[in-house]
């Protein structure tokens, strides 16, 4: 029964959009990003850090860049950056980031991120990226 079970959520994994961050910090639980197409070109990136406990002194993220390319032959290219989107609460331990592109339909799209949490021992930084999608 684990088997089926761990072999039913590692399926979940690959065939998702999301990007999952696992933990290797003493600062960071988790990052996960979903993207998604919402239509009219629009596409979406939800970022959310977690942290190890909930007295964390500053978690969020340091950077979200969003990059998109015209077709797979084309390189990519930065289309938006945000900085410095923490939370706001003196204490938390977590923090969920939600960017919105008006891109173009038929353009891809994936996100790249600077995570961060700190608390009262010490701090730490972990970077990723998400899947691509491909605006509709």
């Amino acid at each position: 029964m684990k088997k089926a079970v761990s072999l039913f959520l590692a399926v979940l994994l690959l065939t998702s959009n999301l990007s999952v961050f696992a933990r290797a910090s003493d600062y960071i639980d988790s990052v996960i990003i979903t993207p998604y197409a919402q239509g009219g070109g629009v596409v979406k990136f939800t970022l959310n850090i977690g942290g190890t406990h909930n007295n964390m002194t500053k978690i969020g993220f340091q950077s979200v860049t969003l990059y998109e390319r015209a077709d797979s032959s084309s390189s990519w290219k930065s289309a938006a950056s945000y900085y410095n989107r923490y939370n706001p609460n003196a204490t938390a331990g977590g923090h969920t980031f939600t960017c919105t592109y008006d891109g173009v339909a038929g353009r891809q799209y994936y996100a790249e991120y600077s995570a961060y949490a700190q608390d009262a021992k010490g701090s730490d930084t972990k970077s990723g990226s998400s899947n691509v999608v491909t605006a509709t």
